[in-house]
């Protein structure tokens, strides 16, 4: 089996490249163009039509890129929020009914 990805417009950013250059390391007897997968040409002078599997990784992640926070992030939050927001209700509804006797409003109100 052969594999072909040269001549494509590839994107080099500090986000894919690594990643995308240890499957090319892990796969270079399959893929038959390795020299020919390049960046795809832009402005950046550093990754213009650069061959991907030989770029330092220096000249692509340097300080000043910031990862940015993925959507999956932010859900991972939201619901580490409410799971906390839910177990501290429980545990002042637990702590209020062995002080007073009293069942939380929710509970009070099912049949």
């Amino acid at each position: 089996m052969h594999v072909f990805l040269g001549d494509n417009p590839w994107r080099c950013d500090c986000h894919y490249i690594p990643r995308f250059q240890s499957l090319l390391l892990k796969y270079k007897r399959v893929i038959r163009d390795l020299s020919d997968i390049r960046c795809s040409k832009s402005s950046d002078k550093k990754t213009s039509l650069v061959q991907i599997s030989t770029i330092p990784l220096g000249n692509i992640c340097g300080d000043d890129d910031v990862m940015p926070i993925s959507p999956i992030n932010i859900v991972n939050l939201v619901l580490l929020a409410l799971i906390l927001l839910v177990v501290g209700r429980f545990l002042y509804d637990w702590q209020n009914f062995k002080n007073t006797g009293e069942l939380p409003w929710l509970s009070s109100i099912l049949p």
